[in-house]
């Protein structure tokens, strides 16, 4: 049995609870909390949760999401569920990571965004990708509506047909995720979480993700412009025809890419698996365009230059002088697609750390009743 909040603006009810724990019903405007079964949200240790929600797409009605969050080490839960205050910090916000995994993967890669955060004080949340319209499949993927459409692929058949897809007659030779409404989930996810009470920092929204992750998380800054304050995908890119320039200003960008990988090719056009994607050039243009950056990239140093080599050697460029938000590539010339080097964590949490949306005037409470409107 799962522990349930019900919000009655998300297109229907949803429902989050920690796995195991006791039914509790909530009304929208309601102070009470999910429980979780008398264990507590850990510092630094991922927690499993659950999350069901009616898709945008009646025919596809309500599926059970799973989420992982991982706190700092001064977040103090009450009990056993996810609201919470700071010890010593009056009630202090906290900034927010999301991680989200690439196609057969688990929320539970985001451990390392757990360990991290605990000890540089921001919360990490690792959604769990579907399958087939079922949690945990092995092929767990992130749409970014590319289902039904053919011309981002070269392909005769589909790579993976989805019952989802079917469902609603959205199969073609481009499919490779689900047809179940990803941005309209991390959107209800966002939601539940200030309605739970969390105190997440509506300034400092982070995303990041490796692969389909990191494709995603592209694809959700350009659909919820302004909401998030950095985006760091991993080997990730928009497909052919889906960059929005217009809906990047104001979210920094750091892409993180191998230059020997064929999957997902920091070049662009086609790949091994036959999708046509936007080249690093060209995406990092755009979002230093929509900024108001400097044109070209000027070379710069981290701190973690150095670290990893001979096969983890890399180099970054940044396009300086923004109007809003920063724009960054990190290059690793030896890599092909699914690297992950011992600094990944750092580096995307150095970048992303840095970065602040400015949120208007009121307390943090105040703007988390904003983005908790904006967002519903």
């Amino acid at each position: 049995m799962k522990t349930a909040l019900g919000l009655n603006n998300l297109r229907g009810v949803l429902w989050l609870g920690r796995a195991g724990a006791m039914p509790l019903l909530l009304l929208a405007c309601s102070t009470a909390v999910p429980t979780n079964a008398g264990s507590t949200v850990a510092a630094g240790t991922l927690s499993k949760y659950t999350l069901s929600v009616n898709d945008p797409d009646a025919r596809l009605g309500s599926v059970e999401r799973h989420f992982d969050v991982a706190v700092p080490w001064d977040y103090a839960p009450r009990g056993d569920n996810l609201s919470a205050v700071a010890e010593g910090g009056g009630g202090a916000s906290y900034p927010l990571l999301i991680y989200f995994h690439g196609q057969y993967g688990y929320a539970s890669y985001a451990q390392g965004f757990g360990t991290l955060g605990a000890k540089k004080g921001f919360i990490t949340l690792a959604p769990q990708g579907l399958g087939d319209g079922f949690p945990f499949d092995l092929d767990t993927t992130w749409s970014v509506r590319a289902e039904g459409r053919t011309d981002v692929c070269d392909r005769v058949i589909p790579q993976w047909v989805m019952k989802s897809c079917r469902t609603v007659g959205r199969v073609s030779p481009c499919n490779w995720a689900t047809c179940y409404d990803d941005v309209h989930y991390v959107k209800s996810l966002l939601v539940a979480l200030v309605i739970a009470g969390v105190p997440i920092d509506p300034n400092r929204l982070y995303i990041s993700g490796a692969s389909n992750g990191g494709i995603f998380a592209d694809y959700l800054a350009s659909q919820l412009p302004g909401v998030f304050a950095a985006a760091v995908p991993w080997y990730g890119a928009f497909l052919r025809d889906y960059l929005a320039p217009a809906n990047l200003t104001g979210t920094s960008l750091l892409s993180a890419h191998g230059l020997e990988d064929k999957v997902i090719p920091a070049g662009g056009g086609e790949s091994s698996q036959h999708y046509y994607y936007v080249s690093q050039a060209a995406q990092l243009g755009a979002w230093a365009e929509a900024n108001g950056c400097d044109a070209a990239a000027t070379n710069v140093s981290t701190p973690f230059d150095g670290e990893g080599r001979p096969a983890m050697e890399h180099w970054c460029a940044e396009h300086q002088r923004c109007a809003t938000g920063s724009v960054m590539i990190c290059r690793f010339p030896k890599q092909a697609h699914g690297f992950w080097p011992s600094f990944a964590e750092r580096l995307t949490w150095w970048f992303a750390s840095k970065r602040a949306l400015d949120g208007g005037a009121g307390t943090d409470a105040e703007r988390r009743a904003r983005l908790r409107a904006r967002l519903e």
